[in-house]
């Protein structure tokens, strides 16, 4: 359940992200079976990051795989949107079980 909420400076808004997820993967060394991105244009003011991603993990995964997820998430970025690692910013959120409703049913991990 790897999921990412990406908010994009207007000026990559046009880009192709058909790519996103399988670079992710292959950065992450995780499979893209259950990852999901959104993507979202917005007008940003303050310090500039070209990418700003909310990662969202439930709290099963070890702390080796989130690292793991959110350095791939972060590498994908820039690659996929051609700007500097300095441009991408990872915020992750872990979940705990019973956070998280799926089909109409809490989802639950051990």
């Amino acid at each position: 359940m790897p999921i990412a909420e990406l908010s994009v400076v207007q000026a990559l808004a046009e880009t192709d992200v058909s790519s996103l997820v399988t670079a992710w993967s292959a950065e992450a060394g995780v499979d893209d079976t259950h990852m999901t991105v959104n993507v979202a244009s917005v007008v940003q003011v303050g310090v500039p990051k070209a990418v700003i991603a909310r990662l969202y993990l439930p709290t099963l995964w070890s702390q080796a795989q989130v690292d793991a997820l959110q350095v791939g998430l972060a590498r994908a970025c820039a690659e996929v949107f051609g700007v500097d690692a300095d441009g991408v910013q990872v915020l992750t959120f872990l979940l705990p079980s019973g956070r998280v409703v799926e089909g109409g049913a809490v989802e639950r991990w051990g």
